[in-house]
């Protein structure tokens, strides 16, 4: 297995909450790009969800524009410091360039490897890390979850769905995947869906991997489980 890309301590320090881009003799300012999901994970997929970090978008930020690769991409949110997209389907694996643009004219661009699969977990805390964000797959409610044979969980992410396999461990310990791909609702959002196999031994806050063909996701993200009812 390959571990998702990391980030270093400084490019997050120097890019966290968008600060830190700069400006070139243009005008155009550098930013960095990674998952939405994970500003660990620098490796960008089609179809997933991505974060542009940046100094500063002037202007209005619903009118920002977004191109990777030449191609167009539908832009999800906008700020003066954060822009969040979906990598368009038809970009091909390699290098992606980002380039941002706002109404006032001034650009960011940024430079990601493009992978058809790099997976990255949503979580509470928004940042990839901490609780997973989950739902019963069945009722739609949030967890905790109880650790019952009868219980179905939808794991959400991105960089997932062009996957040939995926396999999930809780606290270490395989669990069975049902079904994983998109999550059909939210542009660049994916699902897992996992089942609780009968007499999980293990309940808390249990650490969550998921692997995605050759690519896993980052450490510290957690799923909870209750004792069955």
């Amino acid at each position: 297995m390959v571990r998702v890309a990391r980030a270093s301590i400084l490019l997050l320090l120097a890019f966290g909450g968008g600060a830190g881009a700069w400006q070139d003799d243009s005008g155009s300012t550098s930013g960095v790009v990674t998952s939405a999901a994970d500003r660990r994970n620098l490796e960008l997929t089609p179809g997933g969800l991505a974060a542009l970090y940046c100094k500063q978008m002037t202007g209005d930020p619903a009118k920002t524009t977004v191109e990777v690769n030449g191609q167009r991409a539908s832009v999800t949110y906008a700020s003066e410091t954060q822009i969040n997209f979906v990598v368009p389907n038809q970009v091909r694996s390699g290098t992606a360039r980002v380039v941002a643009t706002a109404s006032s004219g001034r650009q960011t661009t940024a430079v990601a490897p493009l992978r058809d699969v790099s997976p990255s977990l949503f979580t509470r805390t928004a940042n990839g890390i901490g609780e997973v964000s989950a739902l019963d797959a069945v009722r739609r409610t949030s967890g905790p979850f109880p650790a019952g044979p009868d219980t179905l969980i939808m794991i959400l992410g991105t960089g997932i769905r062009n996957a040939k396999q995926v396999a999930v461990t809780i606290g270490g310990r395989p669990v069975p995947v049902t079904s994983f791909g998109s999550e059909g609702k939210s542009e660049g959002l994916d699902q897992v869906t996992i089942r609780i196999p009968p007499g999980f031994p293990m309940q808390g806050a249990l650490p969550l991997e998921l692997t995605a063909d050759d690519r896993t996701t980052g450490k510290g993200v957690t799923l909870t489980l209750t004792a069955p009812k």
